[in-house]
Protein backbone atom coordinates (compact mmCIF):
# COMPACT_ATOMS: atom_id res chain seq x y z
CA UNK A 1 0.00 0.00 0.00
CA UNK A 2 2.85 2.58 1.00
CA UNK A 3 4.79 1.60 -2.53
CA UNK A 4 1.57 1.78 -4.58
CA UNK A 5 1.10 5.65 -2.72
CA UNK A 6 4.47 6.75 -3.25
CA UNK A 7 4.15 5.66 -6.82
CA UNK A 8 0.79 8.04 -7.62
CA UNK A 9 3.51 11.08 -6.15
CA UNK A 10 5.92 9.80 -8.51
CA UNK A 11 3.22 9.97 -11.37
CA UNK A 12 1.78 13.10 -9.81
CA UNK A 13 5.42 14.65 -10.59
CA UNK A 14 6.43 12.73 -13.65
CA UNK A 15 3.65 13.43 -16.02
CA UNK A 16 1.12 15.96 -16.94
CA UNK A 17 -1.21 15.54 -13.89
CA UNK A 18 -2.32 17.96 -11.20
CA UNK A 19 1.27 19.74 -9.87
CA UNK A 20 1.15 20.41 -6.03
CA UNK A 21 -1.96 21.06 -4.72
CA UNK A 22 -0.86 24.12 -3.28
CA UNK A 23 -0.43 26.04 -6.13
CA UNK A 24 -3.80 27.09 -6.97
CA UNK A 25 -4.44 27.08 -3.33
CA UNK A 26 -1.63 30.04 -3.08
CA UNK A 27 -3.30 32.03 -6.18
CA UNK A 28 -6.40 31.99 -4.00
CA UNK A 29 -4.64 33.45 -0.99
CA UNK A 30 -3.00 36.27 -2.99
CA UNK A 31 -5.99 37.15 -4.86
CA UNK A 32 -8.80 36.78 -3.18
CA UNK A 33 -7.32 36.35 0.40
CA UNK A 34 -8.46 33.35 1.94
CA UNK A 35 -6.86 31.77 4.60
CA UNK A 36 -4.80 28.53 4.56
CA UNK A 37 -7.29 26.79 6.52
CA UNK A 38 -10.14 27.80 4.17
CA UNK A 39 -8.50 27.12 0.91
CA UNK A 40 -7.49 23.57 1.79
CA UNK A 41 -11.26 23.30 2.87
CA UNK A 42 -12.91 24.13 -0.13
CA UNK A 43 -14.64 21.38 -2.10
CA UNK A 44 -15.75 21.08 -5.61
CA UNK A 45 -19.26 21.70 -5.02
CA UNK A 46 -18.10 25.50 -3.44
CA UNK A 47 -17.30 26.11 -7.11
CA UNK A 48 -20.28 27.81 -9.43
CA UNK A 49 -18.10 28.00 -12.43
CA UNK A 50 -21.61 29.60 -14.25
CA UNK A 51 -21.83 32.33 -12.18
CA UNK A 52 -17.72 32.78 -11.40
CA UNK A 53 -18.16 32.00 -7.91
CA UNK A 54 -16.41 30.40 -4.95
CA UNK A 55 -17.82 29.60 -1.54
CA UNK A 56 -16.42 29.24 1.70
CA UNK A 57 -18.02 27.03 4.22
CA UNK A 58 -15.26 25.19 6.21
CA UNK A 59 -11.58 24.94 6.90
CA UNK A 60 -8.85 22.43 7.22
CA UNK A 61 -6.66 22.57 10.31
CA UNK A 62 -4.19 20.05 11.48
CA UNK A 63 -4.97 19.89 15.29
CA UNK A 64 -2.41 18.60 18.06
CA UNK A 65 -2.98 14.47 19.53
CA UNK A 66 -3.93 14.95 23.20
CA UNK A 67 -3.14 12.04 25.61
CA UNK A 68 -5.78 9.73 26.39
CA UNK A 69 -4.11 8.00 28.94
CA UNK A 70 -4.61 10.69 32.22
CA UNK A 71 -0.58 10.34 32.19
CA UNK A 72 0.01 7.10 32.98
CA UNK A 73 1.85 6.70 29.74
CA UNK A 74 5.38 8.16 30.14
CA UNK A 75 5.71 9.73 27.25
CA UNK A 76 6.13 14.05 26.76
CA UNK A 77 4.63 14.53 23.88
CA UNK A 78 0.41 13.22 22.95
CA UNK A 79 1.14 12.20 19.39
CA UNK A 80 3.69 9.60 20.82
CA UNK A 81 0.75 8.56 23.36
CA UNK A 82 -0.98 5.02 22.18
CA UNK A 83 -4.48 6.29 23.33
CA UNK A 84 -3.70 9.78 21.59
CA UNK A 85 -7.03 11.31 20.62
CA UNK A 86 -7.86 14.91 18.51
CA UNK A 87 -5.34 15.24 16.40
CA UNK A 88 -4.85 15.15 12.93
CA UNK A 89 -6.05 16.52 9.94
CA UNK A 90 -9.88 17.84 11.18
CA UNK A 91 -12.73 19.64 8.96
CA UNK A 92 -13.57 22.55 11.14
CA UNK A 93 -16.26 25.57 10.60
CA UNK A 94 -15.36 28.60 9.63
CA UNK A 95 -12.72 31.17 12.09
CA UNK A 96 -16.31 33.39 11.90
CA UNK A 97 -19.41 33.79 11.06
CA UNK A 98 -18.51 36.21 8.50
CA UNK A 99 -15.65 33.53 7.00
CA UNK A 100 -18.80 31.72 5.61
CA UNK A 101 -18.77 34.04 2.23
CA UNK A 102 -19.28 34.18 -1.36
CA UNK A 103 -16.41 35.51 -3.76
CA UNK A 104 -16.39 36.73 -7.30
CA UNK A 105 -13.62 34.85 -9.12
CA UNK A 106 -11.35 36.34 -11.56
CA UNK A 107 -11.23 34.94 -14.98
CA UNK A 108 -8.15 33.65 -14.96
CA UNK A 109 -8.32 32.27 -11.49
CA UNK A 110 -11.84 30.47 -12.79
CA UNK A 111 -9.49 28.80 -15.76
CA UNK A 112 -6.37 27.75 -13.07
CA UNK A 113 -9.54 25.83 -10.77
CA UNK A 114 -10.83 24.15 -13.62
CA UNK A 115 -8.25 23.28 -15.57
CA UNK A 116 -6.92 22.08 -11.85
CA UNK A 117 -9.99 20.13 -11.66
CA UNK A 118 -9.78 17.98 -15.35
CA UNK A 119 -6.04 17.39 -13.87
CA UNK A 120 -7.10 15.96 -10.86
CA UNK A 121 -9.69 13.59 -12.92
CA UNK A 122 -6.56 12.05 -14.64
CA UNK A 123 -5.24 11.67 -10.60
CA UNK A 124 -8.58 9.66 -9.71
CA UNK A 125 -8.14 7.47 -12.64
CA UNK A 126 -4.93 6.69 -11.35
CA UNK A 127 -5.53 5.83 -7.89
CA UNK A 128 -8.04 3.65 -8.77
CA UNK A 129 -9.42 2.02 -5.26
CA UNK A 130 -6.84 4.11 -3.29
CA UNK A 131 -8.55 7.28 -4.27
CA UNK A 132 -10.75 8.08 -1.74
CA UNK A 133 -13.67 10.34 -2.61
CA UNK A 134 -14.11 13.37 -0.45
CA UNK A 135 -14.88 16.56 -3.17
CA UNK A 136 -11.46 17.99 -1.79
CA UNK A 137 -10.23 21.13 -4.46
CA UNK A 138 -6.50 20.72 -3.12
CA UNK A 139 -5.95 16.61 -2.76
CA UNK A 140 -3.25 14.51 -2.30
CA UNK A 141 -2.42 11.99 -5.10
CA UNK A 142 -4.93 9.67 -2.99
CA UNK A 143 -8.27 12.24 -2.63
CA UNK A 144 -7.22 12.86 0.86
CA UNK A 145 -6.99 16.93 1.62
CA UNK A 146 -4.18 18.46 1.73
CA UNK A 147 -1.79 18.72 5.06
CA UNK A 148 -1.42 22.43 5.73
CA UNK A 149 2.25 21.43 6.47
CA UNK A 150 2.79 20.36 3.03
CA UNK A 151 1.00 23.44 2.30
CA UNK A 152 3.43 25.58 3.68
CA UNK A 153 6.14 23.96 2.30
CA UNK A 154 5.18 24.16 -0.71
CA UNK A 155 4.81 28.10 -0.40
CA UNK A 156 8.23 28.24 0.71
CA UNK A 157 9.34 26.61 -2.54
CA UNK A 158 7.54 28.87 -4.45
CA UNK A 159 8.82 31.81 -2.83
CA UNK A 160 12.68 30.68 -3.08
CA UNK A 161 11.85 29.93 -7.30
CA UNK A 162 10.34 33.13 -7.43
CA UNK A 163 13.79 35.10 -5.70
CA UNK A 164 11.62 36.84 -3.11
CA UNK A 165 12.44 36.77 0.45
CA UNK A 166 10.72 34.41 2.88
CA UNK A 167 7.54 35.32 4.13
CA UNK A 168 4.38 33.44 6.21
CA UNK A 169 1.94 32.19 4.13
CA UNK A 170 -0.29 34.23 6.02
CA UNK A 171 1.41 37.12 4.32
CA UNK A 172 -0.42 36.50 1.06
CA UNK A 173 -3.58 37.57 2.51
CA UNK A 174 -2.20 40.72 4.04
CA UNK A 175 -1.00 41.43 -0.14
CA UNK A 176 -4.84 40.68 -0.98
CA UNK A 177 -6.15 43.25 1.52
CA UNK A 178 -3.63 45.92 0.65
CA UNK A 179 -4.09 45.20 -3.10
CA UNK A 180 -7.67 46.47 -2.55
CA UNK A 181 -6.80 49.19 -0.82
CA UNK A 182 -4.77 50.30 -3.78
CA UNK A 183 -7.43 49.33 -6.01
CA UNK A 184 -9.76 51.98 -3.39
CA UNK A 185 -12.38 49.49 -3.26
CA UNK A 186 -15.13 50.07 -0.29
CA UNK A 187 -14.52 48.75 3.51
CA UNK A 188 -17.10 47.31 3.59
CA UNK A 189 -16.77 45.35 0.15
CA UNK A 190 -13.16 44.60 1.54
CA UNK A 191 -14.40 42.66 4.72
CA UNK A 192 -17.25 40.65 2.64
CA UNK A 193 -14.08 39.82 0.45
CA UNK A 194 -11.79 39.02 3.77
CA UNK A 195 -14.06 37.66 5.83
CA UNK A 196 -13.75 40.41 8.54
CA UNK A 197 -16.37 40.38 11.09
CA UNK A 198 -15.07 44.38 11.88
CA UNK A 199 -13.61 47.07 9.91
CA UNK A 200 -10.97 47.74 12.49
CA UNK A 201 -9.39 44.73 10.97
CA UNK A 202 -8.12 46.24 8.24
CA UNK A 203 -5.58 48.44 9.74
CA UNK A 204 -3.71 45.08 10.61
CA UNK A 205 -4.14 43.81 6.97
CA UNK A 206 -3.65 46.89 4.81
CA UNK A 207 -0.74 47.82 4.47
CA UNK A 208 -0.47 51.86 2.59
CA UNK A 209 2.57 51.36 -0.24
CA UNK A 210 5.02 54.08 -0.92
CA UNK A 211 3.81 54.87 -4.11
CA UNK A 212 0.38 55.38 -2.84
CA UNK A 213 1.81 57.74 -0.25
CA UNK A 214 3.84 59.39 -3.08
CA UNK A 215 0.37 59.73 -5.30
CA UNK A 216 -1.68 61.47 -2.63
CA UNK A 217 1.65 64.18 -1.70
CA UNK A 218 1.38 64.75 -5.67
CA UNK A 219 -2.31 65.85 -5.21
CA UNK A 220 -1.98 67.78 -1.98
CA UNK A 221 0.66 69.59 -3.82
CA UNK A 222 -1.55 69.88 -6.87
CA UNK A 223 -3.79 71.23 -4.95
CA UNK A 224 -2.09 74.01 -2.86
CA UNK A 225 0.06 75.04 -5.48
CA UNK A 226 -1.65 75.58 -8.24
CA UNK A 227 -1.59 78.69 -10.21
CA UNK A 228 -3.73 80.37 -12.72
CA UNK A 229 -6.01 78.14 -14.93
CA UNK A 230 -4.58 75.18 -13.78
CA UNK A 231 -6.35 75.28 -10.50
CA UNK A 232 -9.45 74.09 -9.26
CA UNK A 233 -12.53 75.52 -9.77
CA UNK A 234 -14.18 75.39 -6.33
CA UNK A 235 -10.73 76.62 -4.98
CA UNK A 236 -10.76 79.31 -7.18
CA UNK A 237 -14.18 80.27 -5.41
CA UNK A 238 -13.80 80.05 -2.46
CA UNK A 239 -10.92 82.05 -2.36
CA UNK A 240 -13.72 84.80 -3.74
CA UNK A 241 -16.29 83.88 -1.35
CA UNK A 242 -13.21 84.68 1.58
CA UNK A 243 -12.08 87.90 0.06
CA UNK A 244 -15.43 89.08 -0.35
CA UNK A 245 -16.81 88.29 3.04
CA UNK A 246 -13.08 89.72 4.45
CA UNK A 247 -14.36 93.02 2.43
CA UNK A 248 -18.02 93.44 4.03
CA UNK A 249 -16.64 92.68 7.44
Amino acid sequence: MIYRCRSLEHHRTSSGHAAAPSVPAIALALALGQRQGEALGLQWGDLDPSAGTLTVRRAIQRQVWRHGCQGTCGKTRGTDCPRRFGGGLVVTDTKSRKGRRTMGLLSPLLSVLLEHRAAQEKERQAACDLWQEGDWMFAQATGKPTDPRADYKDWRELLKAAKVRPARLHDARHTAATMLLVLNVPTRAVMDVMGWSQASIATRYQHVPVELLRGIADQVGGLLWATGESAPDDLGEGSTETETETTRS
